[in-house]
Formats: structure tokens, sequence, C-alpha cells
């Protein structure tokens, strides 16, 4: 959708140029400072100024995913291009997405889902990728900022809980880069 916006913007403008080279040189405004020979028309393109919309990754799910849920049910929203059992202990498997990736677990379902990136993905709260490290801490209380990443409690679902990936120890004050959302009990990532 969002390819298909920035072509039209692309067409658009594209038009109002050659739209604009033409009048200037089929002689439309003379040298000597005369009325031009057409009315000028303004050109708006279509979506110009406009941010992608932002897709709510939270508080249970992201799309048509939602934590808990089975192959089957996961399968049957569409949005699942791959769904890989890795074996090992414990039994954890992977899956892609049109919309997302993550991991599941035999029994449990989806616990970890992973927007893909350019998802423009942000949580109810209004935190996303850009959200700084005092932002999170303020929509989230329980943020516990860890070495690679950090983590907070979904509000009001117990077990649930974001990922944010650009705050650390070592940059806490973010931005945040990726949400990821993932129940407690993922023991398929780190």
């Amino acid at each position: 959708m969002h390819a298909i916006r920035g072509l039209a913007l692309v067409v658009a403008a594209g038009a109002a140029v050659v739209s604009l080279t033409a009048c200037a040189s089929a002689g439309a405004a003379p040298a000597t400072g005369g009325a031009p020979s057409h009315t000028p028309v303004a050109v708006r393109p279509t979506g110009a100024g406009h941010a992608p919309a932002k897709k709510i990754i939270g508080p249970t799910g992201f799309g048509r995913l939602r934590l808990g849920m089975s192959e089957a049910e996961a399968k049957a929203t569409g949005e699942i291009t791959g769904w890989v059992l890795d074996g090992g202990a414990p039994a954890c498997g992977h899956f892609e997405g049109k919309n997302a990736n993550g991991f599941f677990r035999p029994g449990i379902g989806i616990v970890y889902l992973d927007p893909h990136e350019g998802s423009a993905a942000r949580t109810p709260e209004g935190i996303d990728g850009r959200s700084t490290g005092a932002q999170v801490k303020a929509a989230y209380p329980s943020l516990h900022v860890g070495v690679n990443s950090s983590s907070a409690n979904v509000p009001g679902h117990a077990g649930n809980r974001y990922g944010f990936t650009g705050i650390t120890q070592a940059g806490p004050d973010g931005p945040a880069k990726r949400i990821v959302l993932f129940s407690d009990k993922d023991t398929c990532h780190n």
C-alpha cells in the first residue's frame, strides 16, 4: 500500500515538473515581464506529508496474530508463510509471517511476535521505535533495562511483556528501535 502511494506521489510530482517545464519552454511568461498565457494550477500529490499508519503491537498480539495461538489458528489467519519446529530442549519452533515473525512452543502456541522492520508498530500507550528511554519508562514503570535489550510488563495483561532492542544498559536513553511482544512462557529466545 505504501509502495503504491509512494509511486503515485512520484508520478504526480513528475507530471507537475513536466507540466511546468512545458509552460516555461513554450514561452508562457515572456522575459519582459508580460502576463503568462496560462492559468497556474496548484498540484497537491495524494498522500503528501502523511506518515505511514502505525500498527498496534499488544497487548495480546500484532495484526491478526495473537500470543497463545496454535499452529492451526495462526495459519487460518492467512498471515503465516512458514512454520518450522526446531526441536531441541525445550522444544521450540519459529514462524515467518507476512507482517511479523516469531517463535512458538508446541502445546502452548505463539510465544513471541516480532513485527517486520518498517511496520511502524506502536503500543496502545503510544510507544514506537523512536521513543526515548524516558518515554518508555514513563509508559511502563516496570521497565527493566538489560545488557542487550529491555523489557516491561504489558499493562493489564499479566504474563505478557514488551521488549525494546534499542534501550540497553549501554544506551538507556534509546530510542526503543524495535518493539517485540512476548509471553512469559517464551523459552525460545534469550
